[in-house]
């Protein structure tokens, strides 16, 4: 009797082995994350602990979208392009007499400021999904975030003309009320680009307004200490930014890692940047328990209550093949 219960034991056991195969080589795992992504403070979110009023001496505390406004200022540099781009990389034409068609590009110049100016009082900035498409394609750059890169670019080059004149207080105005762009374009975290060019906006006018300081009296009493501290927390992030893009976005991406970005990063654009990777693995993962894994993640998030994380889960289920063998030349 006893020898029975044993025979049935064991055959219960081998029947449990080769269920337990047959489960993994039906339905493999997917790929666990690389060391790249399971450090300390990997998924933390990066962000700037001091406030913008350290550098621009006025609280962003206003109600209303400052996104609108740089809409705003986005519409009138498109409108006016040629124009303003003849002038911002003719930097003799910035340091010479004003000419009619010089103090016509200035006068537009003034109104991308202002409106940018108005844009930075304000608390909060939405503008992914407020005035752009609300979709994505799978991709790292980001147009909307490259327009507004190019109204900063419009803005140095207004700064710089105020300061070839001596006006260093005008100048100073402008790049503080820019630098203010940059942080709403930060602390967005739609993307990773917009974010990544937030910091670099900041970066660039931090170094115009020391720039100003070096000559104009007025500024000379702004706590040193405190731009650079920023300036360091920026760099910081930055660095965060760049790591983090080399595994996050590439031709043959991690399998674990993306799955790993998408599950637990604490900060959003990586989220969304990590979702729209899974177009990439539909076409670059090799083991079945990768795609399996991917086709989860893209079905789970396009009900997500996030508009961006669904719209990026979207932009990865719609990637067919002719997209992905352009993503190394469009965006």
């Amino acid at each position: 009797m006893g020898s029975k219960i044993g025979w049935i034991l064991a055959g219960a056991l081998i029947l449990g082995l080769v269920l337990i195969v047959l489960f993994v080589v039906v339905f493999p795992p997917a790929s666990s994350p690389t060391a790249e992504t399971m450090g300390e403070n990997f998924m933390q979110l990066k962000t700037i602990s001091l406030s913008p009023a350290v550098v621009v001496a006025f609280e962003s505390t206003g109600a209303g979208n400052a996104g609108d406004d740089y809409h705003e200022a986005v519409t009138i540099h498109q409108a006016n392009a040629e124009g303003i781009g003849r002038f911002v990389y003719d930097l003799q034409a910035i340091a010479k007499g004003d000419t009619a068609a010089e103090a016509a590009t200035i006068d537009i110049l003034n109104k991308i400021d202002a409106h940018i100016s108005a844009g930075s009082r304000k608390a909060k900035m939405q503008y992914t999904f407020v005035h752009t498409p609300k979709k994505f394609k799978v991709g790292y750059n980001y147009k909307p975030a490259e327009a507004l890169f190019n109204v900063s670019e419009a803005m140095d080059a207004l700064a710089t003309y105020y300061f070839a004149k001596n006006k260093y207080e005008d100048a100073w105005n402008v790049l503080c009320h820019e630098f203010v762009m940059g942080r709403h374009m930060m602390d967005e975290r739609s993307r990773p680009d917009m974010v990544y060019l937030g910091v670099f906006i900041q970066t660039k006018s931090l170094d115009g307004l020391m720039d100003i300081r070096s000559k104009w009296d007025g500024a000379k009493d702004i706590n040193l200490n405190k731009f650079k501290q920023y300036a360091c927390q920026l760099s910081a992030v930055r660095n965060s930014y760049e790591q983090k893009l080399k595994i996050v976005w590439n031709t043959r991406p991690e399998p674990g890692d993306v799955f790993h970005v998408i599950k637990a990063d604490q900060d959003r654009a990586w989220r969304v940047q990590g979702l729209l990777s899974l177009g990439i693995l539909k076409f670059t993962a090799v083991k079945r328990g990768d795609l399996r894994q991917t086709d989860k993640l893209i079905e789970k998030y396009l009900t997500s209550s996030d508009p961006l994380e669904a719209a990026a889960a979207a932009a990865a289920r719609d990637l067919d093949t002719a997209g992905f063998n352009r993503l190394g030349v469009e965006y």
